[in-house]
């Protein structure tokens, strides 16, 4: 089971940066760093789920993943509802405390010598493509995708029971993960947790033995929320209709073990901007 995002192309050379405060990073985390609403950040925060269209009230820039840390030895930490294990670095801002730790690693502008926890991130800008997992949950990040068979089936339009969010119109992507149509993606023009329709048809009519995985994001530019608590997975069960980042899909794989599943996107520039007028609100 894959947890945390991946950095599969940017442009920029990876970077240290500060823990803010005495939070607790995790590896694969999407993080911001600097102007926020309502206040600024010492050190890299959780980017996490959107508030507002393209998160036009907190105005969060994307500015990294966490891909390391100076702890000399390694800790992995539990994620309190996912119930994984992740590796993780806590920040500390006492003096003693800082001179508690036993450190290595850091480069760039922060001297070998400096005690502070730091973490090292590969930047975001509007050219990074991220690689992020689907999961069925905004809390817990070992809830897999549902694998489902229809109950009523035809070339453009099936019956389903919930696959646990309601879909937003050409906003979703529905896979055949088993029968004459496997392998095959079609986009849903529905706006329904149960009832899915397509414009472009299934090539062969789906019959009830078959089976099917759908998540909440289509390739192109769309809708896409993340977790409520780490920034660590794509919520596949998150209500799009008003809050949401806006981001390209260049590619979804759902042909994975449960828990693989991905989709490789970017963020589209509308994050990148700290003005209200700056970005799309529907």
């Amino acid at each position: 089971m894959s947890v945390g995002f991946e950095v599969i192309y940017s442009p920029h050379q990876p970077i240290w940066v500060p823990v803010d405060t005495t939070d607790v990073r995790y590896m694969g985390q999407i993080v911001y760093y600097g102007h926020k609403t309502p206040g600024n950040t010492g050190g890299v925060k959780a980017m996490v789920v959107s508030s507002g269209f393209t998160d036009v009230t907190n105005f969060h820039v994307p500015f990294g993943v966490v891909i390391g840390d100076n702890n000399a030895t390694p800790v992995y930490t539990t994620l309190a509802t996912a119930l994984v294990k992740v590796q993780a670095i806590t920040g500390v801002d006492t003096a003693a405390a800082q001179l508690a730790r036993d450190w290595r690693l850091a480069e760039g502008m922060y001297s070998k010598g400096d005690p502070q926890p730091l973490v090292q991130v590969a930047r975001i800008t509007p050219d990074t493509v991220l690689r992020g997992y689907f999961r069925n949950s905004a809390t817990v990040g070992t809830t897999c995708l549902t694998t489902l068979s229809p109950t009523a089936v035809a070339t453009t339009a099936m019956t389903f029971a919930t696959f646990g969010f309601t879909a937003v119109v050409d906003n979703s992507t529905t896979y055949c993960v088993k029968g004459a149509n496997a392998g095959l993606y079609r986009v849903g023009t529905d706006a329904s947790a149960t009832a899915a329709t397509y414009t472009r048809e299934w090539p062969y009519t789906p019959t009830t033995a078959d089976t099917f995985k759908r998540v909440n994001v289509r390739q192109g530019i769309c809708r896409m929320d993340l977790d409520t608590t780490y920034g660590l997975w794509i919520d596949n069960t998150a209500a799009l209709t008003s809050n949401c980042y806006g981001v390209n899909v260049l590619k979804i794989d759902l042909s994975g073990d449960a828990g693989t599943e991905y989709c490789d996107f970017s963020f589209v520039a509308d994050h990148f901007m700290t003005t209200n007028q700056a970005r799309l609100t529907t």
